[in-house]
């Protein structure tokens, strides 16, 4: 028998199963049928929340939920938040005012606050490269709508947040966000890769990396394009 005809007999005799990503909100619903057939509160936001942070996984889903029920028989986003270690969008969005305004005091003491609540740092840093996601998205896509898992207030802040920082800039950011996140998970420590990312990102005169004197370069050039001298433009840099 031919090898081509042996494949073919074979494979006449498989079934194929194709397996997708469970939607966020296919699995909310479901963790919601699950918390009432636990005689369970979980409110809308909270099962949003836990299917976010599960992405896509059914299995880590029901693990969160599990645990939130140890803590509370009526989850709200706020259980979910304290249960899984969340930093919460209020602080991302002040992290990332930080980055933009390049204030590396301010950034610090959020991680230390973040730190003594008990938020895990690896956590945090996903976060940061989600909400970075975000603001990508807010950039580049006219409806990004249907891939943002958020508030309506939230994302109007992200719109106006995203106004304030370049496409280049974000990028850039989400790569040493991820870069950092990597080493996290190398089994470095996860408060100082942070904190060190932290740095980079709102003192970029300490980053000598590639990325980082392009994100330069590009700046520099946009700011020759409204009629910043050249010097004037090296000098707000530094």
């Amino acid at each position: 028998m031919k090898v081509t005809s042996l494949r073919s007999s074979i494979l006449s005799r498989c079934q194929r199963f194709d397996f997708h990503r469970i939607s966020v909100q296919d699995l909310a619903n479901r963790l919601k049928f699950v918390a009432q057939q636990e005689n369970v509160q979980l409110d809308d936001d909270a099962a949003m929340l836990i299917a976010s942070v599960a992405d896509g996984a059914m299995r880590d889903a029901l693990s969160l939920l599990d645990r939130c029920i140890g803590v509370s028989t009526n989850i709200t986003a706020e259980v979910v938040h304290t249960t899984a270690g969340l930093a919460g969008k209020e602080h991302l969005f002040k992290i990332t005012d930080c980055i933009i305004n390049k204030n590396t005091q301010s950034v610090l003491e959020i991680v230390e606050q973040l730190h003594n609540e008990s938020k895990d740092m690896g956590r945090l840093c996903e976060e940061l490269i989600d909400h970075f996601r975000t603001l990508m998205l807010l950039k580049t896509m006219s409806n990004p709508d249907s891939l943002l898992i958020m508030s309506a207030q939230d994302k109007d802040r992200a719109r106006e947040q995203s106004k304030s920082i370049q496409l280049e800039n974000i990028v850039y950011i989400m790569d040493i966000l991820q870069s950092s996140y990597d080493r996290i998970f190398r089994g470095s420590n996860k408060r100082t890769e942070i904190e060190l990312a932290l740095i980079k990102l709102t003192s970029p005169q300490l980053d000598t990396s590639v990325e980082a004197l392009i994100a330069r370069i590009a700046k520099l050039e946009r700011a020759i394009k409204r009629g910043v001298q050249p010097q004037q433009a090296v000098q707000q840099q530094a």
